[in-house]
């Protein structure tokens, strides 16, 4: 790697890390780091990167947060360590220095991080428990190995090849994501959260250095509450240490309203944002100002018209790393917020997947109850009903109960429906194949539903989904987003609690908001879920018509698909065939910018 590669690397990054740049190269060992910083801990150049150890041996970048870093630091001051700086990352350094690989057990935060050892010529990295943070890499058969915080940075080094990796385009449509390890460029990998890796002369050696262990708590529900209430409480203190301003998401549901009620707990006039749209349809102004007034926040609400988020669709779209269905309202949300002043967000997301906020928890726990009657009906009937339910152009519901009578009724299988977008008859009109293509996720992990459901989103949907697409589109306003609903102890303490303690009396959440009721007006107990969505489907009819049209016609000319299948969906979904919603077509939308923008040819 060159000064000028290891530079084109960085520039690609800038918006990950405005504040400071640093590069180190060693040309006679081929080594090349580099980091464009965000300043949060330790504002000053005490925090600058790449940092080297005391001795010289080691040499680290990081990207991310370790919330405890205090609590570790005063470990290591009582061992006789002395440090230099008020940063987090020597704290980190100095942790691996000491414990080695152990040092990630101690590690409570969102983190990817890379240290090279001079004396073992080795090179360290690891990820985060939950995959908050991400890293890329490429390794060739030649042991050149590279890795970035984007996969445009990867590109940019003009090492890897754009190339488009069509094996895994069947389960990005199936799912809207590939699944870690994989990505859709073929040469380019993700390492999965709570792994690590070591790479020196004899190759690459991967480890799993923690997972989620299920052994079912016996507390009673009070003292359950209580645990979780402690738990909470711990770990939104902990994200709220910044050396930059803080603030949150507001939108005024359960999940950002417990937040904000927490935190503003513990910090006067803690600063709070919501994005209020010139749309009826929109709610969640008013309930986030119900919730700023119950807690005395210093609230903002930052009022954009359609005409100002339709401007900023385009600008998200080109900013994708990796393409997705979703993603968009982040990117305007983080955006305005930044604008604002703010370097660091809390968010809500996370609480959905521990505490089982999502329908497919509630459908999925009738659905096995439902499932030792349903397999007392012969195979050959189910598979029958199954045939005529999949008619085409039937609904997504209509196919989706179809996949179900056809399938084994395992509890696995039919999460994976939940999560479905395109269907194999769908795919196969395109000219994808399912080939080699079957999708399996781990069995269930507890008798408990929610409990299994929740290690499923947690280790999917959540991770190769939501966590990419917030991480992506924050960074790219150069804002940072914590999560406190994914500490650690927190979701290893709720999903081995009890079903009927997480859905109780119809409430949704109901462990939550149990646990955490003084920090939840009334008003707000019983708002039903309304998840954020921007009106794609009218948009995609009227104002961004001839923007979705441009960008198919560009994929059916990359030939990857069946000639005339791309355009003949267009014009069933603008037709409003019931088996094409408008995320489908989005997804191909953003998938042939995505290509567009990166150049990526078969």
């Amino acid at each position: 790697m060159s000064t000028e590669g290891l530079a084109k690397m960085l520039h690609a990054m800038k918006h990950r890390g405005p504040d400071d740049e640093g590069m180190y190269l060693d040309e006679h060992r081929q080594l090349g780091l580099g980091q464009v910083r965000l300043s949060i801990i330790d504002l000053t150049l005490g925090g600058h990167q790449p940092m080297w150890s005391k001795d010289r041996r080691h040499v680290i970048v990081f990207n991310g947060e370790i919330y405890n870093f205090l609590q570790i630091k005063n470990e290591l001051i009582n061992l006789g360590i002395t440090f230099h700086s008020s940063s987090d990352t020597e704290v980190l350094l100095e942790a691996y220095i000491q414990w080695g690989t152990a040092c990630l057990q101690r590690l409570e935060g969102m983190f990817a991080f890379a240290i090279y050892d001079f004396a073992k010529e080795g090179l360290f990295l690891a990820r985060d428990r939950f995959g908050e943070k991400p890293l890329y890499y490429h390794a060739s058969a030649e042991k050149q190995f590279i890795f970035a915080s984007e996969i445009r940075a990867l590109l940019t080094s003009g090492v890897v090849s754009p190339k488009l990796d069509t094996q895994n385009l069947h389960q990005f449509l199936s799912y809207q994501t590939v699944h870690v390890p994989n990505t859709l460029l073929a040469e380019v990998k993700m390492l999965e959260p709570a792994h690590c890796l070591w790479i020196d002369e004899s190759g690459i050696k991967k480890e799993n250095y923690w997972k989620l262990s299920f052994d079912r708590v016996r507390d009673t529900l009070p003292d359950a509450r209580k645990n979780v209430r402690d738990l909470f409480m711990k770990s939104v203190g902990q994200r709220l240490v910044s050396d930059a301003p803080i603030g949150a998401f507001l939108s005024g549901g359960i999940d950002s309203t417990v937040l904000v009620g927490v935190a503003s707990s513990m910090v006067k006039s803690f600063n709070t944002y919501t994005v209020a749209f010139d749309d009826s349809s929109f709610k969640d102004g008013y309930y986030a100002q119900v919730a700023a007034t119950h807690f005395k926040t210093n609230h903002h609400e930052i009022k954009l018209s359609m005409e100002d988020v339709l401007h900023q669709v385009p600008l998200a779209i080109d900013t994708i790393d990796h393409p997705s269905a979703d993603g968009v309202n982040t990117f305007i949300v983080s955006s305005a917020v930044k604008k604002a002043g703010i370097k660091v967000a809390l968010s809500g997301l996370g609480g959905d997947e521990v505490f089982g906020g999502y329908d497919s928890f509630r459908l999925l726990s009738k659905l096995k109850s439902r499932a030792k009657w349903l397999n007392l009906v012969p195979a050959k009937l189910r598979h029958q009903a199954a045939a005529i339910l999949n008619s085409s152009g039937a609904a997504i519901a209509q196919k989706k109960i179809s996949r179900y009578l056809a399938s084994d009724l395992s509890l696995a299988e039919n999460y994976l429906l939940t999560r479905r977008f395109f269907f194999n008859d769908q795919l196969h009109s395109l000219g994808v194949s399912d080939v080699g293509c079957m999708e399996r996720v781990e069995n269930e992990v507890s008798s408990e539903v929610y409990s299994s459901v929740s290690n499923w989103e947690i280790n999917y949907y959540m991770h190769d989904v939501l966590l990419r697409d917030t991480d992506q589109m924050s960074m790219a306003n150069s804002l940072e987003v914590r999560t406190p609903f994914l500490d650690t102890q927190l979701v290893s303490y709720v999903l081995n609690l009890p079903d009927d303690f997480k859905y109780m009396d119809g409430i949704n959440k109901s462990l939550l908001v149990n646990s955490l009721q003084e920090f939840i007006p009334d008003q707000l107990k019983t708002r039903p879920k309304q998840g954020f969505v921007m009106p794609f489907d009218r948009w995609m009819r009227n104002e961004l018509i001839g923007y979705c049209e441009s960008r198919l016609r560009f994929l059916e000319e990359t030939r990857i698909f069946l000639p005339g299948s791309i355009m003949n969906l267009w014009q069933l979904f603008l037709q409003q065939s019931p088996g094409i919603n408008w995320a489908r077509i989005w997804l191909l939308v953003t998938l042939s910018n995505w290509i567009k923008v990166n150049t990526i040819s078969q």
